[in-house]
């Protein structure tokens, strides 16, 4: 296993490729080792195609996930799902953890009969899906698996004091595909504590219907996107495509949108060198002003400070 650290141990080069995970068939999973200081905030908004499964080893997680806010400790696990916005997060208390971010199409296709199972988990709302996953007790086997397979205690770092991302690397085929079995099994085990699970699917069909619109998000083909061109790309009204929209990830397309923007200009504010008029056209915003003012509204701190 090779294992590369994003970033020096401070929170300026926390999460230079957090979104950026390149999964594929050929790689469908990464593993990331995440430890923090005794109180680490960070205000901006994540939104990807990957699921995120957090896997808490040690200390206190305050974060917002889909417009709702929740807390999670020592052996809960979190489960986000695709393009779920989650972000605006407190760490307390030394918090460790590891993350699996799996593609969620090829997970599906590996747990083949439970994977309806899987959709109903992730269809439901992310405070009734945690609930759902900590009453059953599904951390336990979580920890067990992480403690297996991963040597916590070399990866921890006592001396971190703001925040540090470890990338845990498979470059070996066999022990990629060996993982990725593991991790199969690992969903089994928490399907096999939740019991069966089912949706009515008309929230899927809901999604399915706004996934041109994400598709043309993610692209980067068009910046800003607006929602009237979303819901044209999604064959929708205006009204009807903003109502579904909010009532699958908790806020409007164009809240959506700007945070998305904003977190993609964010990360390059810590991994590139691009100018802050250059971020500002390349993520369309109407200029350096402009987007120095939004930038300061979200994260508190002027784009230019917070690169520093």
């Amino acid at each position: 296993m090779n294992i590369i650290t994003i970033g020096p141990k401070k929170n300026i080069n926390m999460d230079v490729i957090k979104y950026n995970f390149a999964l594929s068939e050929l790689q469908p999973f990464v593993y990331d080792f995440q430890q923090y200081g005794s109180i680490y905030e960070h205000p901006g908004s994540d939104m990807h195609e990957a699921i995120h499964l957090l896997i808490m080893l040690n200390g206190t997680f305050d974060v917002e996930i889909g417009g709702s806010r929740d807390l999670f400790t020592t052996g809960s696990i979190i489960l986000i799902a695709p393009w779920e916005v989650h972000g605006n997060y407190i760490m307390r208390n030394h918090v460790r953890l590891l993350s699996v971010t799996i593609a969620p199409g090829v997970l599906t296709t590996g747990l083949s009969a439970i994977a309806p199972w899987l959709e109903a988990l992730l269809l439901m709302p992310p405070s009734a899906r945690m609930k759902q996953l900590n009453a059953c007790r599904c951390g336990e086997p979580c920890m067990a698996f992480a403690e297996k397979f991963f040597d916590l205690a070399s990866l921890t770092d006592t001396a971190v004091s703001d925040a540090s991302e470890q990338r845990l690397e498979m470059p070996e085929a066999l022990q990629q595909a060996s993982h990725f079995v593991h991790i199969l099994q690992l969903f089994i085990e928490i399907f096999s504590r939740t019991g069966e699970l089912t949706s009515s699917g008309e929230k899927h069909h809901m999604q399915l219907r706004l996934q041109p619109a994400l598709n043309l998000l993610a692209s980067g083909r068009i910046t800003p996107l607006t929602t009237a061109r979303a819901a044209s790309e999604c064959n929708l009204s205006n009204g009807y495509f903003n109502l579904i929209f909010k009532q699958i990830y908790g806020l409007s397309f164009y809240a959506y949108e700007l945070k998305y923007r904003l977190r993609r200009a964010e990360s390059e504010l810590r991994s590139s060198n691009a100018t802050i008029k250059e971020l500002a056209q390349k993520w369309g915003f109407a200029d350096a002003s402009h987007f120095s003012r939004t930038f300061k509204r979200f994260y508190g701190i002027a784009p230019a400070n917070y690169r520093l």
